[in-house]
């Protein structure tokens, strides 16, 4: 508990962290994405090209760090992430680079000490209203956190992979009619992890590569209201399959696989009130080579991402999504998910910010077991803007997960308090 006395005597100090998986919203959408005049970041400036440096220092509490109920324990850390942002703007064109890294220090569990680095890049060539073409590209060392599902309970320190993902759309509109049309890509490769004794745990059976398409269409049916469909198409290759090396013995699946996903539904921009999409469709992933119960997966599917501002200081952000995604465990193909979150942002002042969010996950695993789990939690935020270049930030967050299992069951509570640097 010695750690807990200086997380609340430092509270000069915490923390919106930085990885890899920032969310794109749209300048002035949400209150959250809105800095006004006085407070955006100056940067430098090198002929037409932006540089943008930042710093989160992050000093967090938690009572169970490893999440897990059956080695629950307490435990403090210091998170430290710079990051610098380049980017350079007209009208026809957009070009967006970041560079990132975020290292975690432990007081007491030196072997959770981990690092993310990665950088990633957003490039648009043409009018966003016209004929433009899209490239995205990032490169990164990503860490499964222990509060994931794809969390290895049993290894000593958090397990990290390389990801690499690549993107290239073409858009276009005619009249009333909308279209894009993309190609994409994703390679993973998964570090392996080590036992508390020092056994391996051979991770090489994620590895994998993932290519696939996708086309939009997009119809106006009047000012701010859009009909739209989208198709996706993908392949999933992995690296080791039964008989290789390195694949696990016993029931384990073979998982290379496809996956077709057909949607519909309404495209929304109202006045600078209601962003967003919500379509609903049909999901189905085809196991290759296996037993009759992995053959075919098809289910329900939908993608909701709605963001409303009620007022000029309120935003109202509704998230759901059902998917079938990669898993970490040897026994099951993937884990089919249903998942929906509920954000709602206040900014009484230019320089003060208010987040309550709550989330929710259901798991269904992809095979003959029967391991279902469910994640839930909810975070409060608050962030207040000194000036241009420092934010304080804190945090109080609270996630569980229920399962048919001791070992990947836990609930826990994280309190951080921090500051963020911007020049």
């Amino acid at each position: 508990m010695k750690h807990y006395f200086w997380i609340v005597a430092t509270a000069a100090v915490t923390s919106i962290p930085v990885t890899g998986h920032a969310q794109q919203i749209p300048d002035d959408v949400g209150v959250a994405a809105r800095v006004p005049d006085e407070f955006k970041p100056i940067g430098g400036r090198i002929g037409s090209v932006f540089i943008y440096p930042a710093l989160t220092y992050d000093l967090t509490g938690t009572d169970n760090v490893v999440a897990s109920d059956a080695d629950r324990r307490g435990d403090a850390y210091v998170t430290v992430a710079p990051r610098v942002t380049i980017a350079r703007n007209s009208q026809q064109s957009n070009h967006v680079v970041q560079l990132f890294n975020a290292n975690r220090f432990h007081f007491d569990s030196k072997d959770e000490n981990f690092s993310e680095f990665g950088v990633l890049t957003r490039n648009r060539w043409g009018a966003v209203d016209s004929n433009n073409i899209l490239f995205e590209a990032s490169a990164q060392r990503e860490v499964d956190q222990r509060t994931g599902r794809n969390n290895v309970t049993l290894s000593r320190s958090p397990v990290h992979h390389g990801r690499f993902d690549g993107e290239l759309a073409y858009a276009f509109s005619a009249g009333r009619f909308s279209y894009r049309f993309g190609v994409h890509g994703r390679r993973v490769d998964f570090a392996d992890a080590r036992s508390r004794t020092g056994t391996v745990i051979d991770q090489d059976f994620r590895d994998y590569t993932q290519l696939g398409g996708n086309a939009q269409l997009g119809y106006r049916l009047r000012e701010g209201i859009n009909l739209v469909g989208q198709v996706d198409y993908d392949r999933f290759y992995y690296d080791v399959g039964p008989g290789d090396t390195g694949f696990p013995s016993g029931l384990a699946p073979d998982r290379n696989s496809y996956r077709v996903k057909g949607e519909v539904g309404l495209g929304f921009d109202i006045s600078q009130r209601l962003y967003g999409v919500a379509t609903i469709g049909y999901l189905t992933r085809n196991y290759r080579k296996q037993v009759p119960q992995l053959r075919d997966v098809s289910s329900l599917s939908y993608n909701i991402n709605l963001l409303w501002n009620p007022t000029e200081y309120l935003t109202v952000r509704v998230n759901g999504l059902r998917d079938i995604q990669e898993t970490a465990s040897p026994l099951v193909a993937g884990d089919q998910f249903t998942r929906g979150t509920v954000a709602v942002d206040y900014m009484p002042t230019p320089a003060l910010l208010f987040t309550a969010s709550a989330n929710a996950v259901r798991y269904n695993p992809v095979g003959v077991t029967t391991g279902n789990a469910t994640e839930y939690g909810g975070n409060l935020l608050a962030r207040y803007r000194l000036n241009r270049q420092w934010s304080v930030t804190s945090r109080l967050s609270y996630n569980g997960r229920d399962t048919n299992s001791p070992v990947d069951s836990f609930d826990g509570v994280w309190f951080s308090m921090g500051v963020v640097i911007t020049l």
